[in-house]
């Protein structure tokens, strides 16, 4: 009889935990689906400077816990890559929708970049159930609809050329 009782306990508690994890995952909005990007275009891709703001017409589907962030990687000859980000969850809340908006995004590292000509070569996008999609040059069709290519006119480095930009080498340590 106590191995009876003991084993309906057991399975209870079983139940219960399985339960209130169950929805636990369904009020949290459980997402398993990442966001899709259709393309990003960039507004004015002629003249960017890089100092300011990037505007962007995105195309993007998402349609469970919302875009949190999506970010540009583009890359010039010299081998030098230009990040863009924009960051949906500032407030603490996420956007839901489909279908195309214009955003603002912001440079993330200009101080050891050249101005010129950079091609677009990812595209991350995540979403609110920690979903991260990544679209390279080599293979997906959001990045082939995308802009291409930018003109960048003007970067951090622009504004002071004669910046160190050569880190410390150390030659040599000894422990007294």
């Amino acid at each position: 009889m106590k191995n009876k009782n003991r084993w309906i306990s057991i399975c209870l508690v079983v139940i219960l935990v399985f339960n209130f994890s169950v929805s636990v995952m369904a009020s949290a909005g459980y997402d398993k689906t990442p966001p899709v990007i259709n393309y990003i275009k960039i507004c004015n891709p002629d003249q960017i400077d890089a100092t300011e703001q990037l505007e962007v017409e995105v195309y993007l589907e998402e349609e469970e816990s919302g875009v949190t962030k999506f970010e540009i990687i583009m890359c010039n000859d010299y081998g030098e890559e230009l990040d863009a980000t924009y960051n949906y969850d500032t407030t603490g809340n996420r956007i839901l929708f489909t279908g195309k908006t214009k955003v603002k995004m912001q440079f993330c590292n200009t101080k050891k970049i050249h101005s010129g000509i950079f091609k677009l070569k990812r595209i991350y996008v995540h979403d609110g159930g920690s979903n991260i999609v990544s679209y390279t040059e080599e293979s997906d069709a959001a990045l082939k609809n995308s802009t291409q290519e930018m003109n960048v006119i003007k970067t951090a480095f622009d504004d002071n050329p004669d910046q160190d930009l050569d880190p410390p080498i150390l030659r040599g340590m000894k422990i007294c």
